[in-house]
């Protein structure tokens, strides 16, 4: 059976921008993802580059993919490496994510390659950085779309820098 990638360059290109081309996503959905659930991701990648495109002005270019994983039950909901996304659709937590906070985890990861792509393919090493813009970006998509009051997700986030012990910033999160 032949697949979207089938007729992809290689090595495929890196990401890009642009302003007027819309990004066009390659799913990887691994057999038993639930119909629902795709739809879901779909609909979530889409809604998540218009709302880049209305904030940073361009779409990610060269058909970046996601990969919607069944295989691990643990570890992150997602994952993003500056041209492709996974999404652990496996994970025992992901059942117990409201409709909302798994669009979120799609616009949290969309937002990785915006980052990675604004960034000239580097990445900082101060993962505070990285993922406290991703998780800000990604929650005002959802703010925005009118999905979530803005003050639940101060709250939440309140609650949980109140439950952790913060490092000094210069230090915090620093990669190896």
């Amino acid at each position: 059976a032949r697949t979207a990638e089938d007729d992809e360059p290689w090595p495929p290109q890196p990401l890009g921008l642009s302003t007027t081309v819309p990004t066009d996503f390659v799913f990887n959905v691994d057999v038993g993802v639930p119909a629902a659930e795709e739809r879901l991701m779909r609909e979530s990648a889409a809604a998540a580059t218009t709302y880049y495109r209305e904030r940073a002005g361009a779409y990610l270019t060269n058909r970046p993919r996601i990969h919607l994983d069944l295989s691990r039950a643990s570890g992150p909901l997602g994952e993003a490496d500056g041209r492709n996304i996974t999404l652990l659709l496996g994970n025992r937590q992901w059942p117990r994510l409201s409709g909302v906070d798994k669009i979120a985890v799609v616009a949290h990861e969309i937002f990785h390659l915006y980052q990675f792509t604004l960034g000239g393919g580097a990445s900082s090493p101060i993962l505070w950085l990285i993922e406290g813009a991703a998780e800000y970006a990604s929650q005002m998509s959802v703010i925005e779309a009118g999905l979530r009051p803005k003050a639940d997700f101060v709250e939440a986030a309140v609650r949980a820098v109140a439950r952790s012990p913060q490092p000094p910033l210069a230090v915090a999160g620093r990669s190896p």
